[in-house]
């Protein structure tokens, strides 16, 4: 092996651990924000209050609906326009409560109501940490 092959092995290695190491305490730190009772699982409520949070983070002028403006790299606009179930340009407090509670159920597929570590790291658990946090 030569030695500038090496090198590069090892420092990918010492950086692939880091990752290894950091991650673990990523997801609890993301998990404790959605978790306040700190069982280790989120429930729907729980994912709910979390997303009335982002919710209105993401109304600065707390009219109660968020527009394409105010969701402008928060939203895709294809998932804006899919919330926006009666069409009328916003999505009100009530369409994004229903996105997260679907965004809910299908990274629930146990159907235990709750969601741990596990199912959060999945895509459609990933779908709905982008919604809440």
């Amino acid at each position: 092996m030569d030695m500038d092959f090496r090198k590069t092995l090892s420092v990918s290695l010492l950086a692939l651990g880091t990752l290894a190491f950091a991650a673990p305490a990523f997801a609890k730190m993301d998990m404790k924000a959605i978790d306040p009772d700190s069982d280790g699982t989120v429930s729907l409520a729980e994912a709910q209050d979390a997303a009335a949070k982002k919710f209105a983070a993401m109304d600065p002028d707390n009219d109660g609906t968020i527009d394409l403006k105010e969701a402008k790299g928060k939203m895709a606009k294809a998932k804006f326009k899919k919330t926006d179930a009666d069409n009328d340009g916003t999505v009100d407090k009530a369409e994004y409560s229903a996105l997260v509670e679907s965004a809910f159920k299908a990274a629930d597929p146990d159907g235990d109501g709750t969601l741990d570590a596990k199912e959060l790291k999945t895509p459609a658990g990933q779908k709905l940490l982008s919604l809440i946090q």
